[in-house]
């Protein structure tokens, strides 16, 4: 592949992860902008097209459903998005944690 080719392609990918971050930090409500908001910032520099294409998948879902499924209030179903809904999941319950663990002065 040419330099120009992958430039463009970069450019590209680029351009979809800002789309993606800002997507993501304005889903609607607040606690969703800052579940998805903050894996977004992240973890979207990471991500490959396959990655960036299932987390841009999982932002079209319903607000009610997703923040259901990333509180843990509902089991994360099979499928193409289960691997990201969990890395979402976990990475919010331990950013949770962490923010609990610095109010109350305990450890993790």
């Amino acid at each position: 592949m040419s330099s120009k080719n992958t430039s463009t392609r970069t450019g590209k990918l680029d351009e979809a992860r800002r789309r993606a971050r800002y997507r993501a930090w304005h889903r609607g409500t607040k606690e969703l902008d800052l579940i998805m908001g903050r894996f977004c910032d992240e973890h979207v520099m990471g991500f490959d097209e396959r990655d960036l294409a299932c987390f841009e998948q999982i932002l079209e879902n319903e607000e009610t459903l997703l923040q259901a499924w990333l509180m843990g209030q509902v089991e994360i179903p099979d499928g193409e998005q289960s691997r990201m809904l969990c890395m979402i999941r976990d990475f919010h319950l331990q950013k949770s944690r962490g923010h609990k663990n610095h109010e109350t002065g305990e450890s993790s």
